[in-house]
C-alpha cells in the first residue's frame, strides 16, 4: 500500500498549519478551534497516509484539552486547578512538538498508525 498523499492533496501543508494554530493556541486558547477544524475536515482525505494519524492526534488534543480544560477551571477553585492547567499545557505543547518533528520527518504521529490504517 503507497502511504504518500496523493499528488496536489496539500495535506501534509494542511497538517503543517493545523500544528501552528496548535501551537500558536498555547498562548490563548481559541485559536485551537480553528486547528480541530482543519484537522477534523481534512481527516477523511488524508486516510491510508501518514497524515491521518496527525490529525487524529490534533483532534485528541482539541477534545482531551476540551474537557481537562474545564475540570481543571473548575478545580482552581481549590487552588487544585492551576496544577491541572499547568500539566495540561505541557501536555499539549509535548504533542504539538512531537507533530512537528515526526511531520517534518514524513513519518506518522504514531509508528503503529500505519499498521492500523492498512488493516481498514
Amino acid at each position: 500500500m503507497d502511504h504518500a498523499a496523493p499528488p496536489g492533496s496539500n495535506l501534509r501543508t494542511y497538517a503543517l498549519v493545523g500544528y501552528v494554530v496548535y501551537g500558536l493556541s498555547l498562548f490563548s486558547g481559541l485559536p485551537m478551534l480553528i486547528g480541530a477544524a482543519i484537522a477534523l475536515f481534512k481527516r477523511g482525505a488524508a486516510r491510508g497516509t501518514v497524515y491521518h494519524s496527525h490529525f487524529d492526534n490534533m483532534l485528541t488534543m482539541f477534545w482531551v484539552s476540551l474537557v481537562v480544560g474545564l475540570i481543571g477551571w473548575m478545580l482552581t477553585l481549590v487552588f487544585v486547578g492551576f496544577a491541572v492547567l499547568g500539566l495540561l499545557w505541557v501536555w499539549v505543547a509535548w504533542r504539538t512538538v512531537k507533530g512537528l518533528g515526526r511531520l517534518g520527518e514524513g513519518r506518522p504521529y504514531d509508528d503503529r498508525a500505519m499498521e492500523r490504517y492498512a488493516r481498514v
